[in-house]
């Protein structure tokens, strides 16, 4: 069994097209606005964490759309579509996550990155809503089980884009 920690930063998606129009919820895109926060959201993100194992991100294309932003900040690092982030099943989440250590970037879409973050912590849920490119960092023990992460913070879109604001 692996004892080493496990950081796991949980991202939303960046702003998408309305729902309106769209035959299928997965082929929905980001909106201009969405792609420029997803830019300063990953921006963000490398001040915080100037180094990161993996990005994996769900099938959706808003996902992997913002996951794209969020690895140009990082070049060199795998970039994976997951597709198990795709389906409600968090058990199989979670089973998942253990084949991984270190760091690792996950981008999916609302209500997957709340469930998860809910079923994650041990203890009640502090954190935020998850609105479009917001974060939440825990820290599991060592491999990801529910209700044994430590919830260590959560940033908005909003909040993110000030830190890369910063770093220029």
């Amino acid at each position: 069994m692996n004892n080493r920690k496990h950081t796991i930063i949980v991202f939303r998606h960046g702003y998408a097209e309305d729902f309106f129009g769209h035959p299928r919820d997965f082929q929905r895109k980001l909106t201009e606005t969405g792609h420029q926060l997803a830019k300063e959201a990953g921006q963000g993100l490398k001040t915080i964490f100037p180094s990161i194992d993996r990005i994996l991100h769900s099938p959706l294309i808003r996902a992997e759309q913002t996951a794209q932003h969020i690895h140009e900040n990082y070049k060199g690092i795998p970039l994976l579509t997951a597709a198990w982030l795709a389906e409600p099943n968090l058990i199989h989440f979670f089973q998942s996550l253990s084949n991984y250590t270190g760091i690792t970037v996950i981008v999916s879409h609302h209500p997957m990155v709340y469930n998860f973050s809910k079923m994650a912590i041990a203890g009640p849920w502090r954190g935020k809503g998850f609105t479009p490119n917001a974060m939440c960092v825990f820290e599991f023990p060592s491999q990801p089980i529910p209700k044994t992460a430590n919830f260590l913070n959560y940033f908005s879109g909003e909040e993110l884009a000030e830190l890369a604001d910063k770093k220029k």
